[in-house]
């Protein structure tokens, strides 16, 4: 079957949430929404990717080499590393909001492998020091496996004015 990584990503977010009730984030009196630019939004798809990419052979490694007692031989670990790293098209969804982004993330919770981005260090989210999920990526899944969780978002487009 032909597997792809799935990335939604949120076109706004919300900060700060109230996370008291578990079922679901609240605004609180202070929530703000701040509209992603583009080229936000397409950092974030690529740490995400990259963050699910990193953990993937992370784990692989911790499964399969580490397992093996012994010396570190640097020439098996690369070779493990290309091994690990096959090429995966990459689907980039968009959710209108943090709100949907935590719904998406709900429904893959417990059924696929997928890995949040947390945005730092941005001060349009109202403090540098502010921590907001903005993206998720599906480790490697089929679309069968994805039907009714991801098969509702619209694929990302970039709307910018190239004459800006």
């Amino acid at each position: 079957m032909d597997k792809r990584i799935y990335c939604v990503v949120a076109e706004t977010v919300q900060h700060p949430l109230d996370y008291s009730v578990k079922s679901f984030p609240l605004a609180a009196p202070t929530t703000r929404t701040i509209v992603q630019p583009p080229g936000r939004l397409a950092a974030q798809v690529a740490h995400v990717v990259s963050l699910t990419r990193l953990n993937m052979v992370i784990d692989r490694f911790k499964t399969d080499y580490m397992a093996t007692p012994g010396a570190v031989d640097v020439d098996v670990v690369l070779s493990f590393l290309q091994r690990q790293t096959p090429p995966y098209t990459t689907i980039v969804l968009v959710a209108r909001d943090s709100y949907e982004l935590y719904h998406v993330e709900h429904l893959l919770n417990g059924k696929l492998n997928y890995h949040t981005f947390y945005d730092t260090d941005q001060p349009d989210y109202g403090s540098k020091n502010s921590i907001v999920s903005t993206a998720l990526a599906t480790e490697p899944t089929t679309k069968e496996e994805v039907e009714g969780i991801l098969d509702y978002l619209p694929l990302w487009s970039p709307k910018c004015d190239p004459g800006k």
